[in-house]
């Protein structure tokens, strides 16, 4: 019975994303995320408070895996610049897996809760920004990045270039070419 339970619950997830990246919270109605799962709409509210509740459930979730594999990353011990190399595939899997989630998050900045989206999106980011400085200072210490810069910059600065290739900005089928060339710019600029 749990599988059973388990796979409703799934669906729904399923069903809200498609439609709330096709439609837009607003626009999407909670009888039409049932219908599209195949439940009841009482199902729906069975797992979910409101449909702000499963909106924003999806969202923190995504977050937090993506939190965690950025984690489990940089505590694998390999050369600094391959887990950086590593991050930024991550997170071009991330995107690429996760296109109408991707959409979704560009969403919740305007449809709903904001203040609570600004505070878990602000956290998130510096999660991932310390994270990424972690793995820099890494490879300072271990002299392959020869940078006076701050490494907390210098991860603003990685971010900045791996969130450009999101697919709501640029639409490419593969993203994973792109980590070489942000990989090269980063760590070398762009003048010899």
């Amino acid at each position: 019975m749990g599988e059973k339970v388990s796979n409703k619950k799934a669906d729904i997830i399923s069903a809200a994303i498609d439609l709330f990246s096709e439609q837009g919270f607003h626009e999407t109605k909670v009888s039409e995320i049932a219908d599209l799962a195949r439940v009841a709409k009482g199902t729906v509210y069975w797992y979910f408070d409101s449909k702000k509740d499963l909106f924003q459930g999806i969202l923190i979730n995504k977050l937090e895996q993506l939190q965690l594999k950025v984690k489990e990353k940089i505590e694998v011990e390999i050369d600094p610049l391959e887990k950086l190399e590593e991050i930024i595939q991550l997170y071009f899997n991330f995107y690429q897996q996760g296109r109408k989630v991707s959409k979704m998050f560009r969403e919740c900045t305007i449809a709903v809760d904001k203040e609570f989206f600004h505070d878990h999106i602000i956290n998130f980011n510096r999660s991932q920004i310390e994270s990424i400085a972690e793995v820099i200072d890494q490879a300072k210490e271990e002299k392959v990045i020869a940078s006076h810069q701050d490494s907390l910059d210098l991860a603003r600065v990685l971010l900045g270039m791996i969130r450009t290739f999101n697919p709501h900005l640029y639409y490419q089928n593969d993203l994973m070419d792109k980590v070489e060339l942000i990989k090269d710019v980063f760590l070398n600029g762009v003048s010899r």
